[in-house]
């Protein structure tokens, strides 16, 4: 009977972990439709903005609690301001350039930039099997960029220069404001506050950019104006559903299922988040692509993986927790 209650919980939670990928599956799909409609400069203006008038009374109410944490936190929550800032407008702007499937693909190395980038800023150790993983991983992605390029024009085979540099730009920004993230939140920031600054930066940055743009900042206010309800629903689902909603559901579940299952997880939703544009935009991928995004995610899986423990003695979840801390910190 105990066994019974055991097995139904896990079954629970499994759903709502399901449910998480399900509900972030489709973020670049649903970007890459609204592409059509508004450009990527306004699209993360109007839903940064969105977020930053639900985040702005915590952030405030935190300031005055707690000046002091937040005066200690000051270049931590900067740079996690510019990473998350360069790394959505370089992301929404590379599915507009090119394709949801492709973006995807190439931004799989940013959990292999997070492992360096945890080793050189937080000195996390980097043992040989993670250094075998990212060798791996680095040449899925060498045949992703590199191959295409070479033999660009050929039949078959994709490349988007300006996408993939764009993509290349999120893969490094995107790891550093998930580092600062870490060492700001274990000194006393909750993810409400980061949050919530960030996106009051990502919102300012958007509105910067745009003044270099012909339309200007008057672009954004006039395509804002003609966005349809869909394009707002659209805007809402990306800011909302998939930062608080789908992050929320995948802790829960992660908490109640381990770190294997959380793993899994993940995986799932890089995988299908390059499956489902093929599939609902019929967009198409190149051979080469798809050798490395397999290399890619076999390269991730080594890196973050660790064998398990010898002598009862505890196993050590490193790439788990980096798992953890890419969905805890998820604003794309």
């Amino acid at each position: 009977m105990a066994e019974k209650n055991v097995k139904r919980r896990y079954n629970k939670w499994l759903v709502i972990g399901l449910l998480s990928v399900a509900i972030g599956v489709p973020n670049g799909t649903v970007i890459k439709i609204l592409a059509d409609e508004i450009g990527s400069i306004a699209f993360t203006f109007l839903k940064f903005a969105l977020m930053s008038l639900v985040f702005l009374p915590i952030v405030i109410s935190f300031a005055v609690r707690h000046k002091k944490i937040l005066k200690r936190n000051i270049f931590n929550l900067t740079m996690v301001t510019i990473g998350t800032a360069v790394s959505v407008l370089a992301f929404y702007r590379a599915i507009e350039l090119s394709t949801a499937s492709y973006t995807s693909i190439v931004s799989l190395l940013s959990p292999i930039v997070l492992v360096v980038m945890s080793n050189r800023l937080i000195k996390e150790k980097v043992g040989a099997r993670a250094v075998a993983g990212i060798t791996l991983a680095a040449i899925g992605g060498l045949l992703v960029v590199a191959l295409p390029a070479v033999i660009h024009g050929a039949i078959g085979s994709v490349f988007y220069p300006a996408a993939t540099f764009l993509v290349i730009i999120n893969c490094f920004c995107h790891p550093m404001s998930i580092v600062y993230q870490r060492k700001s939140n274990e000194d006393g920031i909750p993810f409400a506050v980061y949050a919530g600054i960030s996106a009051i930066g990502t919102t300012l940055l958007a509105l910067v950019v745009s003044m270099f743009q012909a339309e200007g900042p008057s672009g954004i206010v006039a395509q804002a104006a003609n966005v349809s309800a869909w394009g707002w629903a659209g805007i809402i689902y990306s800011g909302f559903l998939v930062t608080f909603v789908a992050r929320i559901l995948w802790i829960k579940s992660y908490q109640h299922m381990g770190s294997a299952a959380g793993g899994g997880l993940s995986y799932l939703e890089m995988l299908l988040g390059v499956v489902l544009p093929m599939v609902v935009l019929g967009e198409s991928l190149s051979i080469e692509l798809l050798i490395g995004a397999i290399l890619i995610l076999l390269g991730v899986y080594i890196a973050e993986s660790r064998p398990a423990a010898k002598n009862g003695m505890k196993k050590h979840h490193y790439g788990n927790r980096l798992h953890y801390l890419h969905r805890h910190s998820r604003l794309h």
